[in-house]
């Protein structure tokens, strides 16, 4: 039997639902050396923005770059688990303020998401902190780069699979601006229905 999207050449809606380990990878950041300065002491990076901006993405991009880094998500967090090693963790304004202090406490380098600035509770416990907003680098450039990527990793061997033209892209990026994850989300719509268009039920 074929796989769903096999008729538009792709194994899969390129923006569908991605495993942590593929979102670092398919990521498009501007990280730097943002992993060796962490390593440089008791410092802390946040990704600081709205939701929907590309925060979790920076952060698992991040991880890649950090293989002894321990990255956990606010919901899974165990305080008990904190090591001196770098945590990054995701949320971290969904934990509760006494939990992130015994957090803070224990890890050696922090790199966390928040749409609320925590740079003072950070220098607080002794962080050198530095903080990114991933929005600020979402730009029609940018979109364009993201788009072709995760369409290119979700062709079926070596078939010409379709993306969006650019007059699309531009209008989505007119549409809604600096909210990725909206953008992603009307992509992975208009390939839905591009599917159901190649088995005829539109």
């Amino acid at each position: 039997m074929p796989l769903p999207y096999a008729r538009l050449g792709l194994r899969c809606n390129p923006f569908g639902t991605v495993p942590d380990d593929d979102v670092g990878q398919l990521a498009v950041t501007r990280l730097g050396a943002a992993g060796r300065w962490l390593e440089g002491g008791r410092r802390a990076l946040q990704f600081l923005d709205p939701p929907g901006r590309g925060k979790t993405t920076h952060l698992l991009a991040l991880r890649r770059t950090m293989p002894e880094s321990a990255f956990v998500r606010a919901r899974d967090l165990r305080v008990a688990a904190v090591s001196r090693r770098a945590l990054l963790l995701d949320d971290a304004h969904l934990v509760a303020g006494w939990r992130r202090a015994l957090c803070w406490t224990r890890a050696g380098a922090v790199a966390l998401t928040t749409p609320r600035d925590l740079t003072r509770e950070l220098r607080l416990f002794g962080f050198e902190v530095r903080t990114e907003r991933p929005s600020a680098a979402w730009t029609p450039e940018r979109l364009h780069a993201v788009v072709t990527r995760r369409v290119d990793a979700a062709r079926l061997h070596h078939a010409r699979g379709p993306a969006p033209d650019a007059a699309t892209l531009d209008a989505l990026y007119c549409r809604y601006g600096t909210d990725a994850r909206a953008t992603l989300d009307a992509l992975y719509f208009d390939f839905q229905h591009r599917e159901a268009c190649a088995h005829g039920e539109v």
